[in-house]
């Protein structure tokens, strides 16, 4: 799985687009937990949709 990793100068310009006061020294270090929030997700979702694949298949072999 590959995502793209939040930039500073992303992260400067959502937050000028939400009218959010974020100063420029933490913007390296808001992207940086976005993009590892991001990716946590990710890894979650595909658990979940190979513990779905799994239940699924389990139900459907004692048909």
């Amino acid at each position: 799985m590959s995502l793209e990793p939040y930039t500073a100068e992303l992260i400067a310009e959502m937050a000028k687009r939400e009218n959010l006061p974020l100063p420029v020294e933490q913007l390296e270090t808001v992207a940086g937990n976005l993009t590892y929030m991001r990716i946590q997700i990710a890894v979650l979702d595909t658990v979940m949709l190979q513990d779905e694949y799994l239940a699924w298949r389990d139900e459907d072999a004692t048909v």
